[in-house]
């Protein structure tokens, strides 16, 4: 499991800290996500995130506790999806996009600015205590989920974002509709466990890669 992986090795203090900042980072980084939705449908004239108090970054507003420790046992996971009434949209397949893509785009926003802080602290926050330990452990984690996020987002199977982007132009959408909401947790689960190595390979690649681009310019 993902984070039996990440406690390989570690022990007393380090261990703590580890815990600490992926816990924090998994609270965050699904919250974010699920408020970019909503900040986004509130741009695009529908207040339903508002009116029912989810537009905010208070993780419990957000958390669903099963998609939550998959975050933290797997590497993968969800929130409880932003309630959107369409109705209230000006320009339905513009801004159900833009609502739809919101929080993966938010996740891509936030990967890059802790990635960056991540390898500031890498290079300055040397110091062995706590603190230290946990600071730069939540800048690596919280860049982690991050990118987990989107990736995993972008699929587009039902219920995920990508599968909300790619039903914003499909025309004809009753019966891909109903496949998807019938099948769609099945075929999710099914991806997860026999292709999970290919989306952590890739969240790694991307991972190294953002290292690799703010490595430069220090």
């Amino acid at each position: 499991m993902y984070i039996v992986n990440v406690m390989k090795g570690v022990g007393g203090l380090q261990a703590t800290a580890i815990i600490v900042a992926m816990i924090i980072a998994v609270f965050m980084a699904i919250s974010l996500h699920e408020f970019g939705h909503a900040i986004a449908a509130y741009w695009c004239g529908d207040k339903t995130s508002k009116m029912l108090g989810r537009l905010s970054i208070n993780p419990f507003k957000h958390m669903d506790w099963i998609g939550a420790l998959m975050l933290l046992l797997f590497g993968f996971g969800y929130a409880k999806p932003v309630p959107v009434n369409t109705n209230n949209f000006k320009h339905y397949k513009r801004d159900m996009a833009f609502v739809s893509m919101a929080g993966i785009l938010m996740n891509i926003i936030l990967a890059f600015l802790s990635s960056l802080l991540f390898v500031v602290c890498q290079k300055y926050l040397t110091n062995i205590n706590f603190f230290a330990y946990l600071v730069n452990y939540f800048f690596l984690y919280f860049t982690v989920y991050n990118i987990s996020l989107a990736v995993f987002n972008i699929l587009p199977i039902y219920p995920l974002d990508g599968f909300n982007f790619i039903m914003t132009f499909v025309k004809d959408k009753g019966r891909f509709l109903q496949f998807s909401i019938r099948y769609g947790a099945i075929i999710l689960i099914a991806i997860i466990v026999a292709f999970s190595w290919v989306l952590t390979d890739f969240t790694t690649l991307i991972f190294n890669g953002l290292l690799n681009m703010w490595s430069l310019l220090f």
